[in-house]
């Protein structure tokens, strides 16, 4: 992955980042390096979500 030319991060770092992201609930990890962008990650990215308000593991 770190090879690719668009993409100038490794595997292990986008790994840590994704992983905050699961944790808050904004992406799903459907494993093998594959995530999906849950609900509230789409009304984070449309301005409907204040992410100070979120919680780790929080249920949405």
């Amino acid at each position: 992955m770190a090879n690719h030319e668009n993409i100038h991060f490794s595997r292990s770092y986008l790994s840590k980042r994704c992983k905050v992201l699961v944790d808050h609930g904004l992406i799903e990890d459907y494993g093998n390096a594959v995530f999906v962008l849950t609900d509230k990650g789409e009304a984070y990215l449309a301005g409907e979500l204040n992410l100070n308000e979120l919680d780790p593991d929080e249920e949405a």
